[in-house]
């Protein structure tokens, strides 16, 4: 029996993860992904979004670097690891916001009310948000400019703001493309049992930030899910999840390492897999997924599963 085993989000695009463990515990499923899923985002210098890695280009290193840095306006992102340590939780009406050495402050999770703002993510600059205030931006431009001084604001995307995932098909927030990626517990175990024959800790499912956890598959076998039905709620697969260093970076402390795609990259690359092009040199774990409908799921709740041909 193929179940979900966990649900993870993160309130804040590039903030600590959320996980709902607790067997039976309810997540609704509306038009953006998991609700408040990614539905706020902490932006810098020209309203570009603030992320865990920067972008790339397809630029030879170090080319790429100091091209990174002219470029930016292309929608690179601006790099803070530190964002890993901004953790979340609802409490009635609010979201509160905290991070080590920070006192705590709250966001009405309905939004402040201000003027609409045009904000970007990756070379998306046309997505509208609201300003969640002075006490918010004071907070993060505190903390965040112990890694990398500058202004930083708190911006919550708009009910009027309509971003479609990359496959076009469905709705979603500040996410990369997709509004559901999953991985499956097999994976994880086939990956650290690798790693661990090198000497090298293993990794928790926190680096990897899936939206689904899956038990009940073989390792990678989340690769070849067409469809999968979830209580009554439809999810329709579409790319592998192509790995950045994120995967790398400790999500408690924003330390960055070579592993685990060091050794992903020894098995996982798009040319092994199939894929050619721009993909055949990237890793890949997980698969993205938009969603057909809305409705609630259940951590535990059983999988409907289609394969692909």
């Amino acid at each position: 029996m193929i179940t979900v085993s966990a649900v993870g989000f993160s309130y804040i695009k590039a903030a600590s993860f959320t996980w709902v463990r607790e067997p039976g515990t309810i997540v609704d499923i509306v038009k953006r992904g998991i609700q408040y899923d990614r539905q706020w985002l902490v932006v810098g210098e020209n309203n570009m979004f603030v992320a865990q890695r920067q972008g790339s280009l397809p630029l030879p290193q170090p080319l790429a670097k100091i091209a990174g840095k002219v470029l930016a306006p292309l929608g690179l992102g601006i790099e803070v690891r530190s964002m890993c340590q901004v953790m979340c939780h609802e409490l009635g009406d609010d979201l509160v916001v905290w991070a080590p050495g920070m006192g705590a402050i709250k966001i009405p999770l309905a939004g402040i009310e201000g003027p609409e703002e045009r904000v970007q993510v990756w070379r998306d600059n046309k997505l509208s948000a609201r300003d969640q205030g002075p006490e918010a931006a004071e907070f993060f431009t505190q903390f965040l400019s112990r890694e990398r001084p500058g202004k930083y604001r708190f911006m919550r995307m708009t009910a009027s703001c309509q971003r479609v995932s990359k496959a076009g098909s469905a709705k979603l927030g500040f996410h990369d493309a997709f509004p559901f990626m999953a991985m499956s517990e097999a994976s994880l175990e086939n990956l650290n049992a690798l790693l661990q024959a090198k000497g090298v800790p293993p990794v928790p499912m926190d680096n990897f930030r899936p939206n689904f956890v899956l038990s009940g598959l073989d390792a990678y076998e989340e690769d070849h899910l067409a469809r999968i039905r979830i209580n009554g709620v439809v999810f329709e697969g579409k790319t592998l999840c192509s790995r950045c260093s994120v995967i790398c970076t400790n999500q408690e402390t924003g330390e960055r390492r070579k592993e685990p795609l060091t050794t992903l990259a020894s098995y996982r690359r798009g040319e092994r897999l199939g894929l050619n092009d721009s993909n055949s040199n990237k890793v890949f774990v997980g698969r993205n997924f938009d969603h057909k409908n809305t409705g609630f799921i259940k951590v535990g709740d059983e999988i409907t599963v289609e394969l692909l041909d």
